[in-house]
């Protein structure tokens, strides 16, 4: 008795390019901005007056004391982190991708 292997899966890009969303996602028709602290039900009133309102502070990438924690084996990988684009999900991404880099030795 032999269980046959599973059909092969198509990749994660080839799917993609199968739908158009690389194609989608690189013409995008609109661009929205949202200020989460002007949103009632994602912020409180110290956001509103945390002088942030209508912009994100500027983080500047990992604090050295973070980056010496636990002998350089402690990676951040959250928006706070982000070098470029800090408060903003495009932040996060960066902060992830900068952390697997450095996981992966590059």
């Amino acid at each position: 008795f032999a269980v046959p292997p599973p059909p092969p899966l198509l990749s994660y890009t080839s799917r993609f390019r199968q739908l158009n969303v690389i194609s989608l996602a690189l013409n995008p028709e609109a661009v929205y901005y949202i200020d989460w602290a002007q949103e009632k039900f994602t912020a409180g009133t110290e956001d509103v007056q945390s002088g942030f309102s209508g912009g994100h502070p500027d983080y500047r990438g990992i604090p050295r004391e973070a980056i010496e924690l636990w002998g350089g084996r402690l990676g951040f990988a959250g928006t706070e982190f982000s070098e470029k684009h800090g408060g903003f999900l495009e932040g996060a991404l960066c902060a992830a991708e900068a952390a697997v880099q450095c996981i992966l030795g590059k």
